[in-house]
């Protein structure tokens, strides 16, 4: 499970590190929504949002379903785009609703030790 050692380090406040693992992770892995939206994450984590905001958009044109790129998504556009970010969040919940009916667990090591009900209630 290479993408949870860089959500661990993610965790911990290590973005270089995970960056690095990454990027070693890429050179054998074909590129998914999963990379995307780590590199995505990665950028949030260091303050580069339109970074953050191209790939978090890229996992999503690989899965339209991949509902914490589109949380993350949401969320930084609130600031500059009360219209674009409700739109992103209202997808979102619907695509959450959709992942906890299908009882689904698999984007769990993403969600910082939440569950997917605590996002929908963000999202709503």
């Amino acid at each position: 499970m290479e993408f949870l050692d860089i959500v661990v380090l993610l965790n911990n406040h290590q973005s270089k590190d995970a960056k690095n693992r990454l990027n070693k992770i890429k050179q054998t892995v074909r590129e998914n929504e999963l990379t995307h939206y780590l590199c995505g994450y990665i950028y949030q984590v260091e303050g580069h949002k339109s970074s953050a905001l191209n790939h978090f958009q890229k996992a999503l044109n690989r899965n339209r379903e991949f509902w914490p790129a589109r949380f993350y998504t949401g969320m930084l556009l609130k600031k500059h785009s009360a219209t674009k970010a409700r739109h992103e969040f209202m997808a979102c919940h619907k695509s959450i609703i959709r992942y906890i009916e299908q009882d689904r667990y698999d984007y769990q090591f993403l969600l910082e030790g939440f569950n997917a009900k605590y996002f929908l209630e963000l999202c709503h």
